[in-house]
């Protein structure tokens, strides 16, 4: 991933973006990790759920938020990115990691489990998708999140 891709801050306005269908769907700035995989296999991670009011956007946004900015001290992470559609009552991740097993670490954190703790009564449909690529490149990334997303590739946690 070049200096560019971290730079830029990518607001999804195509209607197809992350399958949107009633709506505009916006991303964070990717927020780099402490890992530092030049090359080789990188494990890309995305989550895709559903909060049961608007009235619990503004709190599980503001959860995923604070953990987005101590993203720099998170072991094997490459980076983090947020995404919401508000609309649709829809936010999720896209988050790349040196292995299966930094990944592991990071889902069994104190961390992790507060923030799902805070905001589980408000969540719904929670689905996930992991896979391989030899070469991260952010764009590519979130195009094989939306084809996952639109295909169901997801699975629910």
């Amino acid at each position: 991933m070049d200096e560019e891709e971290h730079e830029r801050v990518r607001p999804m306005v195509n209607s197809e973006r992350l399958s949107t269908q009633n709506g505009v769907a916006l991303r964070t700035p990717w927020q780099p990790g402490p890992g530092a995989k030049p090359g080789g296999p990188v494990l890309v991670s995305f989550t895709d759920f559903r909060v049961r009011g608007f009235r619990h956007l503004l709190p599980v946004s503001r959860t995923a938020t604070a953990v987005r900015r101590e993203w720099g001290t998170r072991r094997g992470s490459l980076g983090l990115a947020l995404w919401v559609r508000p609309i649709d009552r829809r936010l999720g991740s896209l988050s790349a990691w040196e292995s299966e097993e930094d990944l592991q670490r990071w889902i069994g954190s104190d961390d992790h489990g507060d923030a799902v703790r805070a905001n589980k009564a408000h969540m719904w449909n929670i689905a996930s998708a992991t896979w391989e690529t030899d070469n991260f490149v952010l764009a590519e990334a979130w195009q094989e999140a939306e084809r996952r997303q639109r295909a169901g590739e997801s699975n629910g946690i």
